[in-house]
Parts: C-alpha cells; structure tokens; sequence
C-alpha cells in the first residue's frame, strides 16, 4: 500500500483520527506495516510479545471466531474492507480480556498499527482512550447478545436467523456458503445444520444446492428466528 492509500484507510478506520495531532498522524503512518493472507489462513498472532497490535482489513474479509479445545467453532463477527478488528484493539489493555482467533476467509489484506505505538498514543490522549474504550464496549455487548442468543435459542432459530442475516448481506436469495461454515457462525456441529436445513428443504422454505442455500420462504424463516415478518 502506497503512504496515500494508508491515510485513507486510517481516516476511514479510526473513529478519532481527524482528533490527532499531525505529529500523532505520522507516528501511526510510519509505524503501520501491512501483510497479505491467503483464504482460510490464519491472522500472524505472534508478533509483538504475542499482543500484535491493532489490525485493520484493507481488502478481503476476515473471520473473529473462538474453539473449544475439541475444535468446535463459534462466529463472533465478520470484518470487511476498511474494518478495524475491534477485539485485537483491547491489546491496549494491560490483560486481554477474551482469546479470540482472526482468519483470513477470503483473500485479505491487513495493515497493523504496532502495540506499543498505538498504547503510547492511548495513553497520553484521552480523546483516543475515551473513543477506544466506546468501541470495545460496543463490541463486547454485541458479543454479550451473542453469547445469550447461543445459550437461550434453538439451533433452527439461530439458523433461520443467520439464513435471514446473509440474504440481507448479500442482498441476494441464493447464497454461497456450507452447511460446516454455518455451523461454525451459530455454534453448533455440521450435522446438525443439515439436519435441520433437510427439514427447512421438507417444508419449501428453502432448497439446497451443492454449495449454495436458495432461500424460498422468507416468512416461515423469519416466524422461526422470532423476528417480526417482514413485507416489502
């Protein structure tokens, strides 16, 4: 990434840039380096003592997720172009509050702001801290909701809820996913979604393809997740 296209992407990414000081602005800009990752693969977390730093996607989309130690997967979010991974801003902190992994599911692009620059910047300007501390608390709550969703809902509810989620996301019926991604987005196993999919496809609400999920019937799906049904 070229030094313009880098200030772009902090202006876009970080709520209190045009707050800096222009000394603060080059101090971020010298520091941020940027790395490219292939699908499926893993977000470097081993860098800086094991605390990376604050890491932005400038291309691509990448996955926030936690596993159990027997490799079950949970989604917590997805973030896209000029997103900051608001999660890995916590390393700001003294302790990192949640151990959370960051892969690269589709081709990525990821500019880092080093900890110790972007801990120097937190601690010496409030606006930062304030603006900081307001954005992880945003996340964490979203992550509270969640959790409480996994915990307190069916598995065909959190399904029909996801299905809705990505037709609205890609503003599209048909979409491109499988059955073991789904299972890692609503916290269950794959052989539970196809079952419960299987009886979605029994019922005309939805059909399967080899790699794709149509959706047919957005009212039954909506009537499952618990949500209001929709009329366009």
């Amino acid at each position: 990434m070229t030094h313009s296209e880098i200030e772009s992407l902090l202006q876009t990414s970080l709520p209190f840039w045009k707050l800096l000081r222009d000394d603060e602005k080059q101090e971020i800009l010298k520091s941020v380096r940027t790395q490219v990752y292939k699908p499926n693969s893993l977000v470097n977390q081993e860098v800086d003592d094991k605390i990376p730093g604050v890491q932005i996607v400038s291309k691509g989309v990448a996955r926030v997720y936690m596993s159990s130690p027997e490799g079950r997967q949970i989604t917590l979010q997805r973030i896209m172009d000029n997103e900051i991974f608001v999660i890995g801003v916590s390393c700001v902190l003294d302790k990192p509050i949640v151990n959370v992994i960051l892969e690269a599911e589709t081709k990525c692009e990821i500019a880092l702001i080093p900890r110790d620059v972007f801990k120097r910047l937190f601690d010496k300007n409030s606006e930062v801290k304030n603006t900081v501390i307001s954005m992880i608390s945003a996340r964490f709550t979203s992550t509270i909701q969640l959790m409480e969703k996994l915990f307190f809902s069916s598995v065909g509810s959190r399904l029909a809820s996801a299905l809705i989620e990505k037709s609205s996301s890609a503003s599209s019926n048909a979409l491109e996913t499988t059955h073991a991604r789904i299972a890692s987005d609503i916290g269950t196993s794959r052989e539970v979604v196809t079952r419960i999919l299987n009886k979605f496809v029994a019922e005309g609400w939805v059909s399967l393809r080899r790699g794709w999920i149509v959706i047919n019937n957005y009212d039954a799906l909506y009537e499952i997740s618990g949500k209001e049904v929709m009329i366009s």
